[in-house]
């Protein structure tokens, strides 16, 4: 798997500042373009990203430091080629299907932004089947929960399990003495 420092650097960068590094893009290309849709799509290509490993066994060698730097250089390159190929082809299609139509400017602005973000979404559920993220929600969340209940209720069980002993140990001990003087 790979690390999360390079895939959380990579996502700063693409997200946060905008900026590509490999790739350079003609700025008209992103006007009039939905933003949310292709972030969601970017995250769930991380998401992917961290679950398969990116550096070749017979590079197991290399120290941390190279190791981070290799993850770093291809989660980048993998997200840019990503969106490059597979985000823009499919907005360009989007946006040449929209002028086709006889909607009003902003009207295809808003299907625009519909569509991409459902199909971010789409992106993102089927990466969550693939890399059986739900199971490990799910799996995170019961042991959560089981620490709440825990937590919640070991002042209680404490005293209970208490009570509980002391009252055991009172039995046995009557039963005990009971059975005792009986027999005298």
């Amino acid at each position: 798997m790979t690390s999360p420092p390079p895939i959380l650097l990579a996502c700063f960068v693409h997200l946060v500042l905008h900026t590509t590094l490999f790739i350079q893009l003609d700025p008209d290309i992103f006007n009039d373009t939905p933003i949310l849709g292709s972030q969601i799509f970017y995250l769930s290509v991380m998401d992917l990203l961290c679950d398969c490993e990116v550096i070749p066994d017979h590079w197991k060698g290399v120290p941390p430091w190279g190791k981070f730097i290799l993850e770093t250089i291809v989660s980048f390159l993998i997200g840019e080629f990503s969106m490059m190929l597979g985000w823009l082809s499919m907005e360009k299609f989007l946006v040449e299907l929209l002028k086709r139509t006889s909607l009003r400017y902003h009207s295809k602005l808003l299907v625009l932004e519909i569509s991409t973000v459902a199909l971010g979404i789409i992106f993102s559920v089927l990466v969550a089947a693939m890399t059986n993220r739900t199971a490990k929600m799910q799996k995170v969340g019961s042991k959560v929960w089981s620490t709440i209940k825990q937590y919640r209720q070991a002042p209680w069980t404490k005293k209970e399990q208490t009570v509980q002993c002391q009252s055991f140990v009172r039995r046995r001990i009557s039963m005990f003495m009971q059975k005792r003087f009986h027999k005298i």
